[in-house]
């Protein structure tokens, strides 16, 4: 019978701090996190899951319940693994539950059932998101899903992400959070320092474990069943798909890797899991929300929008109004904590701070694109409240600017006479590179040259604040103008497109004025019609 125990077997990919890279198992990985980089696996989506895997564990193993709890872990500087490996042992006490191939309590799944699962055999390649952008050659092969074959470890890595980035239609019911939004993680020196800093404290606002965490829940995963209410060590490991591996015989070669394994996967059990229907209860500590009248709202991923567009609802909470309601942005709870730790000198504050986000951009049950980035920002801008919303601000004002450049272009398509599609399609290709083109600058300056000013200005004083609004003002409208500029002067010189270019030029020149006056300075409804609805 196969077996594949994951606190043991090697399936986490791992790079040492000298950049070594190699495999282990999740015990493996807890007792050396001290001397390891990072988990450095290429799939976006299947490192977000593994790091939300080890998230719940360890929260499960330690149980940290204030502050100090998270300071004394940081002061040991490794994890207690005589503790953990108690909790291994109390978690099996009734039998294995970290084995992938155990027919009682099989590891991320459910036990095979023949009244629920019989009609549900399907390819493994169900396992994962193939995605139209952002795929490596490695990873997916041009082939039919029946002939895909996966190894042992490639299909641990794959249950830990395939719930928490499915989306609603016909294979089942959303995840914890509906269309997957962004997650992020905080990213340390080493990968003990990022598994601590997301310890998260759900406080008193949330059930802890019960239910319990998946590997020690009991209880049967019925297709489309609601459920309203749930934990947060469950909700991390919420079965949004019921899944039960059909081990292979004999050796094979990993379709996904293509190396030879003799635990192959060819076949599994797979359908509609649990169908969370609490969402106004639930709160992802990971996961920014946009807060309204109509309540609280994840930030998604759109397609062709870069994560640092959003970092003003990430990393900055303020305000904005969006027509007449005033709104709230909520950055992933995770950050206010880490934050608060620093504050109150229970962690050593890192000289950078650095955060890693994961996206899949969704188009109802169709998978667009993963996206996938990293940041580094000075901590005297992320820990302070007042530059962290000025910041958010200066992020909607990019947004408003670029919608004004987008209206401005638009002029130039042709206004008279008989409009061709493929003369409609090519003006909105036009200003889809004049925004690709203007936000590439507008990123390079922003961390470059805005940031610095930034962290190095006492904000309070209003002087200071007023000539970083004119410098951040004055970098908008001479990006935009030269955006401008470059499609007007490429679209070509007939008398039409002379005046064409014209009227653009008059349409952006008003915004812009505008913008340079300070009269749009703090009204960012426009920006945030944009970039939320």
């Amino acid at each position: 019978m196969a077996s594949f125990n994951v606190l043991t077997e090697p399936w986490i990919p791992v790079m040492e701090l000298n950049g070594t890279i190699r495999e282990t198992g999740i015990i493996q990985l807890l007792a050396q996190a001290p001397g390891l980089k990072e988990i450095y696996e290429p799939s976006p989506l299947m490192k977000y899951g593994i790091h939300r895997l080890l998230t719940a564990f360890l929260t499960d193993a330690l149980r940290p319940e204030r502050d100090a709890d998270l300071s004394e872990l940081a002061s040991l500087g490794c994890f207690p693994m005589e503790r953990i490996l108690e909790y291994v042992a109390e978690c099996e006490k009734d039998g294995p539950c970290f084995d992938l191939f155990d027919r009682e309590r099989p590891f991320l799944q459910c036990p095979y059932s023949e009244s629920l699962d019989s009609s549900k055999m399907t390819s493994v390649a169900k396992l994962l998101h193939h995605l139209p952008s952002g795929n490596n050659a490695v990873h997916f092969e041009h082939s039919f899903q029946d002939e895909q074959a996966f190894s042992a470890a490639i299909c641990t890595r794959a249950l830990t992400a395939v719930n928490v980035f499915c989306t609603s239609g016909l294979q089942g019911p959303s995840g914890m959070n509906g269309a997957p939004p962004w997650y992020l993680i905080i990213v340390g020196e080493t990968l003990f320092d990022t598994l601590l800093y997301n310890l998260w404290l759900p406080g008193e606002g949330m059930p802890f474990n019960r239910p319990a965490v998946a590997w020690r829940n009991h209880s049967e995963v019925i297709p489309n069943h609601e459920i309203e209410h749930t934990s947060y060590l469950y909700g991390l490991t919420w079965p949004a798909r019921r899944v039960c591996l059909v081990p292979g015989t004999g050796e094979g070669r990993c379709t996904y890797t293509g190396i030879q394994s003799d635990r192959i996967v060819k076949d599994i059990y797979f359908q509609a899991g649990l169908k969370f229907v609490g969402h106004h209860q639930w709160r992802d500590p990971f996961v920014a929300y946009l807060i309204t009248r109509e309540g609280r709202v994840s930030l998604k991923p759109r397609e062709n929008r870069e994560a640092w567009r959003d970092l003003g609802a990430l990393l900055f909470n303020h305000s904005g109004v969006l027509g007449d309601e005033v709104i709230q942005t909520e950055p992933p709870a995770i950050i206010e904590q880490y934050h608060r730790m620093i504050r109150n000198g229970l962690w050593e504050r890192q000289t950078i701070f650095r955060i890693e986000l994961f996206g899949l951009v969704t188009d109802k049950a169709a998978y667009e694109e993963w996206l996938h980035d990293r940041f580094a920002i000075d901590p005297r801008v992320a820990a302070d409240m007042q530059k962290s919303a000025w910041l958010g601000g200066a992020l909607g004002q990019a947004e408003q600017i670029n919608k004004s450049l987008r209206r401005a272009l638009q002029r130039i398509q042709p206004q008279h006479g008989k409009v061709k599609a493929i003369q409609k399609r090519c003006c909105a290709d036009l200003i889809d590179q004049a925004e690709f083109q203007f936000f590439t600058a507008i990123r390079i300056r922003f961390f470059e040259e805005l940031l610095p000013r930034v962290a190095d200005t006492d904000i309070s004083e209003w002087d200071r604040q007023q000539e970083l609004d004119r410098f951040w003002r004055g970098v908008l409208a001479l990006e935009a103008q030269a955006v401008l500029d470059r499609i007007v002067e490429g679209i070509g010189h007939s008398a039409r497109n002379l005046e064409r270019g014209v009227i653009a030029e008059k349409v952006l020149v008003g915004d812009l004025d505008r913008l340079l006056k300070g009269g749009d300075g703090d009204n960012r409804g426009d920006a945030y019609q944009e970039v939320y609805q």
